[in-house]
């Protein structure tokens, strides 16, 4: 059973696809830059650009110009992405034009390949994407088509009026979805177009929104150009125009980045710290000579860490977490059972009390929303299949903290396989399968609780195992008005005080992971000291 619950930190782009559906592709790279962050638990942007001046200026002798010559030739771009300081993949962008004249608009197309490994298994994500748009780069249509493993999701948009209708297929499953659409909504290269019309000053400040499609909502972000620096790349030393931008996502979540543009406006670089994420312009040769990385998505993120006592059988623990993120209390689940407490600038102490499935009479006072009870593109808990199992197990198991423990221990017993090279399977793919790691077997469990009226939410965080917490996803119930966390890759019965909470999500429609956003600011900037531990 050797790391059969390590796997948040996987492969799938599938998982933020739906998440940061429109905010990728602001800026060639920035999609690769987010299936990255996918690799580690990026969305087919139709990005839109709003500047602080209404009227900008085209330069004729762009790639983005509004003149129809220049695109006659297709304009290519490579983008090597690297994580961690290793190179794991490219990206490659290509613009050309497509009508005539009269009606002129143009093709933005691509690819984006990344190869690392999980748990010494390598692993490889394929994402294709092809958008129509006016040469203005508003959007008309996109498709976007993603491969990993045994997972292929495809998406569509088409503008439709002023509004944007996509649609999403899982696993023979449809979700539709419809939003208005800005009348200067910019396509896939939302920010670069805007800098290709007119770079950026240093000192100059502009400010633009992106379409979010898989958050329903509009994602603003503050572009701040600071000045002219030498910057490494490929070797080299350049002077290119450092640009900060801060995004800032429906909930309030935010997202910080840095790229560097040279005098043509052209992005050059960009760069991530949370994450550390780079992707940097190179030639077509350098780009395709990535091999497989040797980058190891599970245990080289690990946080090593050594426990006075037995967290196995713990029912509380007392941490201390360190690292100068900003922020870092916030990204911590708070409630019942995590208490954070500030005990310096960079270091806070953290209590973790679990609870049971028994026993609880209703003390936390819990309540469900109804996304936590229906049926969703991820959470198939109508498929026939998934009800027919339930009711099989809920005749043996009538008290909903009984039923919760049997249900865990089917899921246990069912996903046999563990495949590091799946990508994130919705429940009932992973009934057909029987494979996958933590995250599959969190959302069929998930599917079986509300076949069974149990409310549930996929949580992720840390794990404590073997010396060490990895990044992981599990599934909570609401049982007796207490939300109460099972694992399914153990089978216990529940989870112990060795499960450190960062959000969970209902995996509603196709807004999959929004609460998993934080989990990609610790990659390498956090220390755990384990201070206590108590059994029973």
């Amino acid at each position: 059973m050797r790391h059969r619950f390590v796997g948040f930190a996987k492969t799938t782009v599938l998982v933020i696809i739906e998440k940061w559906s429109s905010f990728l592709m602001d800026k060639p790279g920035l999609w690769g830059l987010f299936m990255i962050i996918c690799l580690l638990a990026g969305t087919i942007p139709v990005g839109c650009g709003r500047q602080a001046s209404p009227s900008v200026p085209t330069s004729t002798a762009n790639p983005g110009s509004t003149n129809w010559e220049p695109f006659r030739q297709v304009r290519e771009f490579w983008y090597l992405q690297s994580l961690l300081g290793e190179n794991v993949g490219y990206e490659r962008i290509s613009v050309r034009s497509v009508g005539n004249s009269s009606s002129a608009c143009r093709e933005v197309e691509g690819e984006v390949v990344l190869r690392v490994k999980r748990m010494g298994t390598p692993v490889s994500v394929v994402t294709r994407y092809r958008s129509v748009e006016t040469c203005e780069g508003r959007p008309r249509e996109f498709t976007v088509t993603v491969e990993q493993g045994r997972a292929l999701a495809e998406y569509r948009g088409r503008v439709s009026g002023r509004q944007l209708v996509v649609e999403t297929v899982v696993a023979g499953r449809t979700a539709r979805q419809t939003f208005d659409l800005p009348e200067d909504c910019r396509g896939f290269l939302g920010l670069q177009d805007w800098l290709w019309e007119k770079n950026m000053r240093p000192g100059e400040v502009r400010e633009f929104s992106c379409l979010m499609l898989g958050v329903n909502g509009v994602c603003q972000a503050r572009a701040h150009a600071r000045d002219y620096e030498a910057v490494q790349v490929s070797g080299r030393e350049t002077r290119l125009l450092r640009i900060d931008i801060l995004y800032t996502l429906p909930g309030n979540q935010r997202v910080e980045q840095t790229v560097w543009s040279d005098s043509s406006g052209m992005i050059v670089k960009q760069r991530m710290n949370s994450p550390p994420v780079e992707a940097v312009l190179v030639p077509k040769e350098r780009a395709l000579q990535t091999a497989s990385s040797s980058l190891d998505l599970i245990e080289d993120i690990r946080i090593p860490a050594r426990a006075p006592g037995d967290l196995t059988k713990a029912h509380r623990a007392t941490y201390h977490i360190k690292g100068s993120i900003k922020g870092l209390a916030e990204l911590l689940a708070t409630g019942v059972n995590q208490q954070v407490r500030r005990l310096g600038d960079d270091i806070l102490e953290l209590t973790v009390t679990t609870r049971g499935p028994g026993g609880n009479s209703g003390t936390c006072g819990d309540q469900a929303t109804p996304e936590e009870q229906e049926p969703s593109l991820w959470i198939q808990s109508d498929a026939s299949e998934i009800r027919a199992i339930a009711q099989s197990i809920a005749h043996s198991a009538k008290e909903p903290a009984s039923l919760a423990v049997a249900l865990e221990r089917y899921v246990f017993h069912t996903v046999r396989h563990r495949d590091y090279n799946q990508a994130f399977l919705s429940a009932l793919d992973v009934l057909k399968t029987k494979e996958g790691d933590c995250t599959e077997h969190a959302v069929l469990l998930a599917a079986l609780a509300r076949a069974s009226s149990i409310p549930s939410r996929v949580a992720v965080g840390l794990v404590y195992h073997r010396d060490a917490f990895y990044y992981h996803m599990w599934t909570e119930l609401l049982i007796d008005r207490c939300w109460i966390g099972f694992d399914a890759t153990r089978g216990n019965g529940g989870i112990h005080a060795g499960y450190i909470k960062f959000g969970h999500d209902s995996l509603a429609g196709s807004d999959a992971l929004g609460a998993f956003l934080p989990l990609t600011k610790l990659l390498g900037q956090i220390k755990i000291e384990i201070v206590k531990v108590e059994g029973d």
